[in-house]
This record gives structure tokens, C-alpha cells and sequence, in this order.
């Protein structure tokens, strides 16, 4: 059903043709467009945001988005269906990058995280003159809380969530750790409770060691939305760390699919990975109840994203970590997370608000840094961006209301020179879209990948491709049509018919590169990340730091 105001808006364009003069009709349909824009304008305000951030999900593991998947997510699988689902939807093609164009509505090339992620004793982050979503949605009264992973910064408190608009954070600094222990170059479990919540403030949670950070960071959530005054508006950043790896997930969890995958080691990794996503989806039951119990659910717009592609592994990856073998699956789309193939970038996203988006698929053109605009623009606030920051995001909130075309027809995937998991320089790479029309067109220059095959799932006992073949360069660029070729199987780089569209893309891709700045990877490795074993921000280590205590990495 549609919402209230994309029902006026139909009812104008509904009206019986006029048989007058041109003129009249000209003004009827003027008025007609007017209406639709003041229904859009007058659309209620959602209160409340969410937005669902799983991490290393594949496009062909959730249900609403795939015909084959036997994991069950009931809880997503129902936001999906009451929601608009956004089967066009782009992400970068690794976590740091992504949230941070999620963040700021600009793309990574604007502030250096272009390519690969901060590592834990990394000496950067995103860039503090960059003014993020939380921070403008506090000016706008409303009340900010994240939990789960951070990853965009934490070499001093200032790159840390309370310091960026967050009034409180439960969850970890850094990219990854075990599920458990919460260790990985050290131990990163943090419970933030004001803000600024630096030294003498930030507790480190040792007593969650032997938790499963699944179910901490649920409880989290909705003892956030419990303990919030339903008066002021409230934005909740919720990032699990599932589903990325280890594979790791209490026995409860994967017990319910023993044995569905087959046997031998894929299957056996298929069903740790389908019990993480059936704890994240538990923790998505459990908030939205939350929500629903305190009357806050139909105010609240849901945001559900993955941050890239799921990873997918091949002897391509043998000379470093393209990924560690995992059971996410991108089926039949090709590639994965850290590259730009389908796989690796076309992810499982929809956004939810029941009282004014109409349920339904939405097919329009969308990118990660759109988020930003989409959700100031439904919260009655401006995307303005200050001189030298300008948005490359744009706001699908009018498209959403009443499934109209995307204001966007192009999209950069990213420029880079560097290959996260190779360790290695690569030829300079680029990738850029393009809707006209009936087709979708999709640019590289430079590698594409790895990870570069189409890797099936083991339930649906099809043999992959690809698998071992020599790097695809794309010299001086390959061409694919992606909306009759979603596979991109057919590179029409020597076709002569299209040899303008190539053309035009490379000019963008060229203007884009020329405002690009340098990735700031490297960077420099601090030796001031960990007091006894705890993963602490630098200046935060020197202060703690006393005769006796452990100061190194």
C-alpha cells in the first residue's frame, strides 16, 4: 500500500486528460508536479534512525535477496518485505572505506581511504576536518549512539566515536577480532558513556571477555532505545562485527544447520557462517521489538546496508589475504569483497519506514555516500556541505517516497593504486557507472580484482568458474553492460559501437582522478598502541602510562 502522501500524489496524476488547450493542460501538469513535490516536502518526518551496518555480507545470502539461500533470517526477511528493498545499490569494496563514505557522504578519494584499511596500529584515520552524519544530525536535536565496530580511526581520541558526534559507544575500535576473547593485535572492547570519553573515562570491558560480541552489541542496542526519552529524536549507528571473519558463533546457533551444506570443508564453513547470520538476525528481531515496545517503530526509518561483498577466496589470493576462506556467497554475480566486480561491490541493502515508504523493489541507481543526504533530507535537515567539502552524495528520500527514478545516473567505484590483502602496488585502477537508458554501463582501467571467479554456494552444487586464472588488467580499459550482463562475462572493450560510451567515462573517470588526494596508506606504524595488552589511542596510552606498565605493539 501506498504511503499517505504517495497516495496524493497518484490521485493528481490520476485526473482525467484535459481537452482544452494546451495551455490548461500545461498547467495541470504543473500542478500536478507541484502537489507531488509538496507531498514529498510535507511527508512525516521520521523520528528516529537507524541504520544496520553487517559486515562482509554477501549479495545471495539473505532470502529477500536470493532464490537459493537456506539461511534463515526472519527478522531482516520481514523489514525487507514491509520495506523498499534496493536492488541497485553500491558499496565500496572494504569496510573503512564504506563507512566512511556513509559517514561523510563523500567519496573515499576526498580524504585519503581510497584503498586499504587502517591497520590497528595505523597512524591515521578519517580525516577530523570532515564533518560527519551524527554531528549533523545532533545539531538537528537529535540524540546519537553507536555501538559495535568503529574502524575509521582511533591513533588518538579525537578519530574515536564520541569525540566524531556520538554520545556513547559499546564495541570495538578496530577491523576485526575474535568473537570471544576480543583480541586481535590487542584487546578492543570499549563502553564510551558521554562524549568526548577519552582517558579516564572510556572503560575497557574486560569482563566481556567469553561473550560473543554478537549478542553484547544487540543487548546494547536495545537497552539504548529502552533507556531513551521518546521526546527528542534519536539516530542509532548499530555495525555488527558479524559476519566478518573469524568463524566463529556459539554451537546454538550453528546447530540448526548442521549438515544442510553437504560435507567437507566449504559446507562446514557455510554453516558457522549461516549460524553468525542467523545471531545477527536475532539482534535485529530483538531491537525492533525493542523499538515496537516502547511505540517508537513506525517512526522509526531503518537503514540496513553491507559495508562491501562477501569474501570469496581462490588461488588468486595465495601470495596474501585476499580474505580468509569464509562462507559468505555472492552467487552468480562475479568477484568479492576487495574487488570491484559485482561481487565485491553490488550489495544486500533496503531502507524501511512504514508510515511513508511504500513497500516494494526500487531499481534506481544508489551508492553508499548517498545515505547521508537521504537521511538529513527525511529528517528535515540540510545536506550543505561546507567550501572544500563538497557532497558526492545525492538524496534518495523523494525517490523512495514514491519509487521514482534514482537523481543519480552515474557513480565512481573508486580510483586506486594499491591492492588491499597483496600488499602490493598495482596498476593505477579505477571503476565507474553509468545509467542511460536500458543499459548500465560499468568502466575499468587497471585490475578489477582479485578475487576474480564466480564462486557458487555448496547447497546449490554447481561448480565455480574461474577459479585460478591470471589476473584481468584492463589495458586501457574494459567495458561491461551490467543490465544485460550482470555477470560480466562479455567485456565490449573492442566493440567499435561503443567506443563513445568508453569515452565519455574515461573523461570522468580523469576529472574525478585529478581532485583525487593520495591514499594515506601506508602511513606509519605507532609504537604507543598497547598498555598492558589493551589497544589504547596514543595520546590516551601516554597519560595511563606509569613505571611498570607495559607501553609497546
Amino acid at each position: 500500500s501506498l504511503s499517505r502522501s504517495a497516495q496524493a500524489s497518484v490521485a493528481c496524476w490520476k485526473q482525467p486528460p484535459m481537452k482544452s488547450s494546451n495551455i490548461l493542460f500545461r498547467a495541470a501538469l504543473g500542478a500536478c508536479l507541484l502537489e507531488s513535490l509538496s507531498h514529498a516536502v510535507a511527508a512525516a518526518v521520521p523520528k528516529y534512525v537507524v541504520i544496520i551496518v553487517a559486515d562482509d555480507l554477501g549479495s545471495a545470502d539473505l532470502q529477500a535477496f536470493s532464490n537459493f539461500s537456506k539461511i534463515r533470517t526472519p527478522a531482516l526477511s520481514k523489514l525487507a518485505a514491509e520495506g523498499l528493498v534496493l536492488d541497485n545499490y553500491y558499496t565500496m569494496s572494504q569496510c573503512t572505506p564504506t563507512r566512511a563514505s556513509i559517514m561523510t557522504g563523500r567519496y573515499p578519494i576526498r580524504y585519503g581511504l581510497q584503498n586499504k584499511v587502517p591497520p590497528d596500529d595505523s597512524d591515521y584515520g578519517l580525516a577530523l576536518d570532515e564533518t560527519i552524519l551524527p554531528q549533523r544530525l545532533q545539531s538537528h536535536g537529535f540524540r546519537t549512539h553507536a555501538v559495535g565496530k568503529w574502524h575509521l580511526g582511533l591513533i588518538h581520541p579525537e578519530y574515536t566515536p564520541t569525540y566524531r558526534g556520538f554520545e556513547s559507544f559499546l564495541g570495538f575500535y578496530t577491523g576485526m577480532q575474535d568473537y570471544f576473547t576480543h583480541e586481535d593485535l590487542g584487546f578492543d572492547f570499549r563502553n564510551d558513556t558521554r562524549p568526548n570519553c577519552g582517558a579516564g573515562c572510556s572503560e575497557v570491558l574486560r569482563q566481556a571477555a567469553g561473550t560473543y560480541s554478537t549478542n553484547v552489541f544487540a543487548a546494547e542496542a536495545e537497552r539504548v532505545v529502552a533507556n531513551h526519552d521518546k521526546q527528542q529524536p534519536l539516530f542509532l549507528y548499530f555495525a555488527f562485527q558479524a559476519v566478518h571473519a573469524p568463524d566463529e558463533v556459539p554451537e546454538s546457533y550453528r546447530r540448526p544447520y548442521r549438515g544442510l551444506f553437504g560435507i567437507g570443508q566449504e559446507a562446514e564453513q557455510r554453516e558457522i557462517y549461516a549460524g553468525m547470520l542467523s545471531a545477527l538476525d536475532e539482534g535485529v528481531a530483538n531491537l525492533t521489538r525493542a523499538l515496537d515496545a516502547r511505540g517508537m517503530l513506525e517512526d522509526t526509518l531503518i537503514a540496513f546496508t553491507t559495508d562491501n561483498g562477501g569474501p570469496v577466496t581462490d588461488e588468486q589470493c595465495a601470495r596474501g589475504k585476499c580474505n580468509k576462506g569464509q562462507g559468505s556467497n555472492n552467487w552468480p554475480r562475479r568477484g568479492g569483497k576487495h574487488s570491484m566486480w559485482e561481487g565485491g561491490v553490488r550489495g544486500p541493502a533496503f531502507v524501511s519506514y512504514r508510515k511513508e515508504i511504500p513497500p516494494g523493489r526500487w531499481g534506481g541507481l544508489m551508492h553508499s555516500v548517498d545515505w547521508l543526504p537521504s537521511i538529513l533530507e527525511a529528517a528535515g535537515s540540510s545536506a550543505r556541505a561546507k567550501t572544500g567539502f563538497e557532497l558526492d552524495g545525492a538524496s534518495m528520500w523523494k525517490a523512495w517516497l514514491g519509487h521514482g527514478p534514482s537523481p543519480r545516473t552515474d557513480l565512481l567505484l573508486n580510483i586506486d593504486s594499491f591492492r588491499d590483502g597483496l600488499d602490493e602496488q598495482i596498476p593505477s585502477t579505477a571503476g565507474y557507472i553509468r545509467v542511460d537508458g536500458e543499459h548500465q554501463w560499468k568502466l575499468f582501467v587497471g585490475q578489477p580484482g582479485p578475487p576474480d571467479l564466480w564462486k557458487a554456494p555448496p547447497e546449490l552444487n554447481v561448480s565455480s568458474r574461474g577459479q585460478g586464472v591470471p589476473y584481468v588488467t584492463c589495458d586501457p580499459f574494459c567495458l561491461f553492460d551490467v543490465a544485460k550482463d550482470p555477470r560480466e562475462e562479455h567485456d565490449l572493450a573492442a566493440d567499435a559501437t561503443v567506443a563513445a560510451v568508453a569515452r565519455a567515462l574515461l573523461e570522468e573517470v580523469k576529472k574525478y582522478n585529478e581532485s583525487a588526494v593520495p591514499a594515506l596508506f601506508p602511513g606509519h606504524r605507532q609504537t604507543c598502541m598497547l598498555v598492558d595488552g589493551v589497544l589504547t589511542p596514543c595520546v590516551e596510552a601516554s597519560l595511563l602510562a606509569a613505571p611498570g606498565v607495559e607501553l609497546t605493539v
